[in-house]
């Protein structure tokens, strides 16, 4: 069976940098069919702790407040393919060591999760304060419902990838 992971990033000190954290939760809350058998891991502000973490997981699934010029709110899912292939990030994480950083160094010791997807969440703003912009917390429930659709056909795909690879 594969070890799945469903790893929130951010920080919610600084507003929509916390919004991965949030839908951690809210996922977590909803027991939805997406996340059953997955670990659900709080991952903070992530950093090199994160090494070890992601190595253990055969699929990992980062939620994370990144700046990819969308429209705050918008949610998007980075492939792996997509991930590969940045030289220059076209997104950045909004807080400390990026995950990029963390993955490349993964793949350096050879530790990387077989495969890796990133649920960006384009942020408002991450000024200091203890709370989600209004802007987002308003799209909360769109955000939200558009995690859980991409966190389903994920698990659809990896497993029609899996019996068609049989």
């Amino acid at each position: 069976m594969t070890s799945w992971c469903l790893l929130g990033l951010g920080t919610p000190l600084r507003r929509d940098d916390g919004i991965g954290i949030r839908i951690l939760k809210e996922i977590q809350k909803s027991a939805h069919e997406a996340i059953k058998g997955v670990d659900c891991i709080d991952g903070g502000t992530g950093g090199f702790s994160l090494l070890h973490l992601i190595s253990q997981y055969e699929v990992v699934i980062v939620l994370d407040a990144v700046y990819y010029g969308g429209k705050p709110g918008q949610v998007h899912l980075f492939s792996e393919d997509e991930i590969k292939s940045v030289k220059e990030p076209c997104w950045s994480s909004t807080h400390g060591l990026d995950f990029l950083d963390v993955l490349r160094m993964a793949r350096e010791i050879d530790t990387k999760p077989k495969t890796v997807y990133v649920i960006g969440i384009q942020p408002y703003t991450v000024s200091t304060g203890n709370s989600l912009s209004p802007v987002i917390e308003q799209q909360l429930t769109h955000i939200l419902n558009t995690v859980l659709s991409m966190l389903q056909q994920i698990r659809t795909d990896h497993k029609n990838n899996q019996e068609g690879n049989s």
